[in-house]
Order: structure tokens, then C-alpha cells, then sequence
């Protein structure tokens, strides 16, 4: 399919009630399109899709439905991962992202809005640096996996509060 942002808007447009979304094999660079995904999703999979520019975290706000959030082996671009930017987040997965240096919270973010995630799951990101200083203040995670981030010398802060 040609990677263009027209071609991507074109397909997205009439998907109003689309919820899973699954983004694959995408070699060459590709931009998520300027009007964005269907607000409905609850689930998007992103996997080998190295050049894909994912979403500046400004547009998170936008998915009220988003729960899970798998990006495998993508968007190398992406350097920093701002948690409480998808209001409903449940499930986050990074894996093989290159480039990704750290795991920031929003500033702007609600505490309501970090409630709602229950797994946070990182593999394979060798330039991961850093977690949130202060910690994770997300009170209802039950499940994080960090595997394979040879840089990340040490866990978030107040791992011990968490539930």
C-alpha cells in the first residue's frame, strides 16, 4: 500500500466505529494521518513499522477509547513516551523501539487519568535511560516487565507504593 498521509486518511475515514486497529509492516516512512485515527479505537497494534512517525503525545487527548496501546518494533523516531496523555490507557506495550530514551508523565495530566493503567510492559528498548522522577503515579498498575533496556540503571522511584 502506498505510504502516503492521503491514502492512510482515505482508508481511516469511513471507520467511525472502527475499535481494533492493527498497523503492520510498513517499511518506508509513513506519518499517521493529520486528522488522526477513529476516536472509537480501544485497541492499535503497531508492529515492524520502523518509519512510522507516531502521534506527538498533544493528540493523545483526542482517544477517550484507547485502552491498549502495542507498539512493537516501530516508530524509531519516538525518543520519550508520555504516560496519562490517553485518558483510559489500561495496557501499555513498547517493544524494540529503538531510539526511546524515557518514560515521561504529562505534565498536564489528571491523577484520574493514570488510574486506569493496569500493565506497563517494556522489552528491548537498549537506549531507555529513565522512568518519571518522583515515580510512577499510577495507583492501580498491577503487572510492569522491563526487559532487555541494557542503558536503565535503575526501576522507578516508589515501586514500593504501588498496589
Amino acid at each position: 500500500m502506498p505510504s502516503s498521509d492521503h491514502v492512510f486518511s482515505q482508508l481511516m475515514l469511513p471507520l467511525n466505529s472502527l475499535q481494533q486497529l492493527t498497523i503492520y509492516g510498513f517499511p518506508s516512512p509513513i506519518f499517521f494521518p493529520t486528522d488522526g485515527l477513529p476516536k472509537t479505537l480501544k485497541s492499535l497494534i503497531i508492529s515492524n513499522c520502523e518509519n512510522l512517525e507516531f502521534l506527538p503525545h498533544e493528540y493523545f487527548g483526542n482517544y477517550t477509547s484507547l485502552e491498549e496501546l502495542k507498539i512493537s518494533y516501530s516508530c524509531n523516531s519516538m525518543i520519550s513516551f508520555t504516560l496519562g496523555a490517553l485518558p483510559v490507557l489500561k495496557s501499555l506495550f513498547i517493544e524494540g523501539c529503538k531510539n526511546l530514551k524515557s518514560i515521561l508523565i504529562a505534565e498536564d495530566t489528571s491523577e484520574k487519568s493514570l488510574t486506569f493503567l493496569r500493565s506497563i510492559k517494556i522489552w528491548d528498548c537498549n537506549e531507555l535511560e529513565s522512568f518519571p522522577p518522583g515515580g510512577l503515579a499510577t495507583p492501580n498498575l498491577e503487572y510492569i516487565a522491563v526487559w532487555k533496556c541494557e542503558k536503565l540503571r535503575s526501576l522507578p522511584e516508589a515501586m514500593n507504593t504501588l498496589t
